[in-house]
């Protein structure tokens, strides 16, 4: 309440294109105080169809840069974005571990799992000090899910339902480890990360609750995982694997993600809503990726 709207232009004349707060913060600068709009070519809501937000060139120029070299344009080449994300992606969702494992033909080939002293610290808080989840992922195992997530994927005849469920995995997973931050020890705080754990009562997580709750027929991707991979991956893994699978599956064009497993399931994350960053200008977004997580600009895009 009480922040101005900045327009996104989304969905006006069929155009069927929605861009997060995170996406506009890198190529816009955008006030939290003051409304306008991206594009005042297009059908902007609201009274500020003339205001145009100013373009992030000064404030931002390496996120500017990255947008429009990342940007597919006409052609809709995007070449440049798939060759620049899988080790983004790897970045963001193993911050916080010293090393994750590579998938293994079969279990006789698995490295030992970390102990729980051996673990990376992802908390320093108490009530996280139980005996986390551990998971021994296979090469099946990933194939397996990779079925499962099809099969599942195709069996929903809605093509809106169908986009909000893939872009359900990958907002569960992107959520799990935007709360991460790599001064947390200093803080006494949890480091956060992908360790399976987030706040399903933030805002900020609105719907998630519906992709993962205790209900099979509600909830399959989360049956799925109580049925089938709970004994062999941790939580965090499962929804890294999940996004990471999905993401291949509806890209334009081939990208190899590689999948590595390891990730501890936290008990708790009492640090990871405020974490989050909210839409209310760039400044959030900022502090969440740049500063908290340790991404450059040009990863953030």
């Amino acid at each position: 309440a009480g922040v101005p709207d900045n327009d996104w232009t989304w969905g006006a004349d069929d155009r069927g294109v929605m861009m997060l707060n995170v996406d506009i913060c890198l190529n816009f600068d955008i006030d939290a105080s003051v409304s306008c709009c991206t594009n005042t070519a297009q059908n902007c809501r609201n009274t500020f169809q003339n205001t145009e937000c100013p373009d992030a060139r000064n404030v931002r120029p390496e996120a500017h840069a990255a947008v429009q070299a990342f940007a597919a344009g006409n052609g809709q080449d995007n070449a440049a974005f798939f060759a620049a994300f899988p080790p983004v992606w790897a970045k963001a969702t193993g911050n916080g571990y010293a090393s994750l494992n590579n998938l293994v033909d079969n279990l006789a080939n698995c490295p030992t799992p970390f102990a729980p002293s051996s673990v990376p610290s992802l908390s320093l808080a108490p009530s996280s000090s139980a005996s986390p989840t551990q998971s021994s992922v296979t090469l099946e195992n990933f194939q397996n899910l990779r079925n499962s997530l099809d099969t599942m994927v195709n069996s929903i005849a809605n093509a809106g339902d169908r986009g909000h469920f893939i872009g359900g995995i990958v907002r569960l997973a992107a959520h799990d480890f935007m709360d991460f931050h790599q001064d947390a020890d200093t803080l006494g705080q949890e480091f956060g990360g992908s360790d399976g754990c987030i706040d399903f009562d933030n805002p900020a997580n609105a719907g998630l609750s519906r992709l993962w709750c205790d209900d099979p027929v509600a909830c399959p991707f989360k049956a799925l995982f109580d049925d089938l991979y709970s004994g062999a991956m941790s939580r965090a893994d499962y929804w890294v694997a999940a996004a990471t699978v999905v993401i291949q599956n509806v890209a334009p064009s081939p990208i190899n993600i590689p999948f590595q497993w390891g990730r501890v399931d936290a008990v708790s994350c009492p640090n990871s809503s405020p974490r989050i960053p909210e839409p209310t200008g760039c400044d959030a977004v900022e502090d969440a990726f740049i500063n908290r997580m340790g991404l450059t600009w040009t990863e953030s895009v």
